[in-house]
């Protein structure tokens, strides 16, 4: 399998951290952190919300077209319900940059708290800002000459 490796994963996931935070501001949510400070133990990439009722948001870089083993997904859903829980969120968002498989919907279902955000997700959260929209294609590489057909027949990607 191909992977990211050293430098290049670095750069690729704070990228995503990145275009996710102003996604999130764009979609008007409050007090967006990248990459905040400690919060009980935990460090999440993301944080969003008011004092009161905070959101983690852990990110993870994957390249779509050599997706993790489902035990690595886990451990990224274990990480944002410990997060979840130490914060005392009621949830917390696992972000992915590739589309959920089956495996993936079947491992999510034990973390009702955890909302998870794949590749289609996020297009179609970001498509009413278009630039923003071609970032995340590019950095996903998605290529996206095969969605404009299930665009242009009403089937969200």
């Amino acid at each position: 399998m191909t992977r990211y490796q050293g430098a290049a994963a670095i750069r690729a996931s704070l990228s995503f951290t990145s275009l996710l935070a102003r996604l999130l501001r764009l979609l008007g949510e409050v007090e967006v952190r990248e990459e905040p400070e400690s919060l009980y133990g935990w460090e999440p990439d993301i944080v969003f919300g008011e004092h009161n009722s905070l959101t983690p948001v852990e990110v993870k870089f994957y390249r779509r077209t050599s997706p993790p083993p489902v035990t690595t997904f886990v451990r990224a859903l274990e990480y944002a319900e410990n997060c979840r829980k130490a914060i005392g969120a009621s949830r917390a968002i696992l972000a992915i940059s590739c589309p959920a498989s089956y495996r993936f919907e079947v491992a999510a279902e034990l973390f009702a708290a955890i909302e998870i955000w794949d590749e289609s997700m996020l297009f179609e959260m970001a498509a009413p800002f278009p630039g923003l929209l071609a970032q995340f294609q590019e950095l996903f590489e998605a290529d996206m000459s095969k969605n404009l057909d299930l665009v242009s027949h009403g089937v969200p990607f």
